[in-house]
Formats: C-alpha cells, structure tokens, sequence
C-alpha cells in the first residue's frame, strides 16, 4: 500500500527484531504517540489479514496514537502459504519476547497491552498464551482483541451484528 493511500503511517519507522533462526529479524513497524512526547506505553500489535495477506504495514488506527502516549509496535509475522504453520506464530512470540525484554530500555516504557484484529487476535492471544509461560512475572494492562460478528448459518452479505441488548438477553 503506497504512502500516500495510508496518511497515519506519518511518524513510523521500520524496526527488527531478531528471529529464532539464526540470519534473519522479523520485521515491525514502530509508530510513536502521535504527541510527539513522553511514551508512557507500548502498544504490542499483531496485523490480520487471515493468515495469508497482509503486513506490519497496514494502517493503525489514528485515534489510539491522539489519545493515548503509547508507541504501536507492529509485528509482521511471516503469511501462508509460503511459510506454512509454524513460521508465523514463531515469529509472533520472538518479536514478543524482545519486546517485553527491551521495551523500557528501547522506548521508555513497557509493554502495557497487546492487541490484533482477526487473524492478529488469534495470533496475540497464542503470543500472550506464550508469554505467560516465559515471562511469567509479565502483567498486561488489556488484551484488545478485535474480530468480525460472524454467524455461520447465515451467509456473509446477509449478516447483521446483533447489538448489545440482543447479546445481554441471551446470556
């Protein structure tokens, strides 16, 4: 996606982080607040795109940089079919473990929450899974987890998310 299509890449840089395999980084993209001031937080996050499109690249939403003082680090997982299972959650958890290891030395603040959108929410929620286990004194603030309102009985076009009150009254 050209720059010009994407106008919040404004204020990122590329970034790598070292890989399990040996010759190779895993590429993320850091956006700083958009502020321009203290970071107070870093925002670990993990693109969708159903395992097989998309990158680190894609746009990210510009409130959450207004908003908030935290820095995005974006990871770029390595996408099917090409790099079959493993490849992708292995490069979530080695972008992960260094961003937790390096991210108040690197940034001057630690990771605070995680988050991805479909494929990236599965992926955050193995790489948080996968955290736990390696870093276990490792406390997020949130696990922002975004999917799509899917039915399967239902056929995508004719698909309508049930609000709020509808979900309350069923539980």
């Amino acid at each position: 996606m050209a720059k010009s299509q994407c106008p919040n890449l404004s204020g990122w840089k590329r970034l790598s982080v070292p890989s399990r395999e040996k010759g190779r980084d895993v590429p993320c993209r850091l956006i700083k607040p958009h502020h321009g001031g203290e970071v107070q937080g870093v925002f670990m996050h993990i693109h969708g795109g159903g395992w097989v499109l998309m990158t680190e690249k894609e746009p990210f939403p510009e409130e959450d940089r207004k908003r908030r003082k935290v820095a995005v680090v974006s990871i770029g997982y390595r996408i099917a079919p090409e790099h079959p299972f493993p490849q992708g959650p292995e490069d979530s958890y080695d972008a992960a473990e260094w961003l937790v290891d390096n991210a108040q030395s690197g940034f001057g603040a630690p990771v605070i929450f995680t988050g991805g959108e479909s494929a990236g929410a599965q992926l955050i929620t193995l790489t948080t899974f996968h955290l736990l286990k390696t870093r276990p004194t490792l406390a997020f603030n949130a696990l922002i987890l975004s999917f799509g309102p899917l039915h399967a009985a239902t056929p995508p076009q004719r698909q309508k998310p049930p609000s709020c009150n509808q979900q309350l009254n069923r539980a």
